[in-house]
């Protein structure tokens, strides 16, 4: 299991179209992936449950990943903060209740990805 916490940075908090595409970035993995605000998680496969925890800005929420490709579906999901245009901003990533440093947590999925392709 996969666990990545993200501070969302938007005023406007977590909207919908950039839900819309976390829900079909999701749905494109076999893993189970999850999101997590406080104590009320939700399945990441239906705009509604995601649209009901009414994410703001400045608040933490955490996406958990569990399955045969979770690395992958991890790797996908923190491009997608990253790239979304002042929407969420990585904070950590925790793999076997063990942390990593970003960084080297990029490293490793680089490294897994490109042995993957060969």
């Amino acid at each position: 299991m996969i666990t990545n916490n993200y501070i969302i940075l938007a005023p406007q908090g977590l909207h919908a179209r950039p839900a819309t595409t976390l829900i079909r970035l999701a749905k494109g993995f076999k893993s189970a992936i999850s999101l997590q605000k406080g104590e009320k998680t939700v399945k990441l496969n239906s705009m509604l449950s995601l649209l009901s925890l009414t994410i703001k800005g400045g608040e933490t929420i955490t996406v958990i990943i569990d399955g045969e490709d979770e690395t992958e579906a991890s790797a996908a999901i923190t491009n997608f903060y990253r790239t979304a245009k002042r929407s969420i901003m990585k904070i950590t990533i925790t793999k076997n209740e063990q942390e990593f440093d970003t960084t080297a947590a990029w490293r490793i999925i680089a490294q897994m990805l490109e042995k993957r392709s060969s």
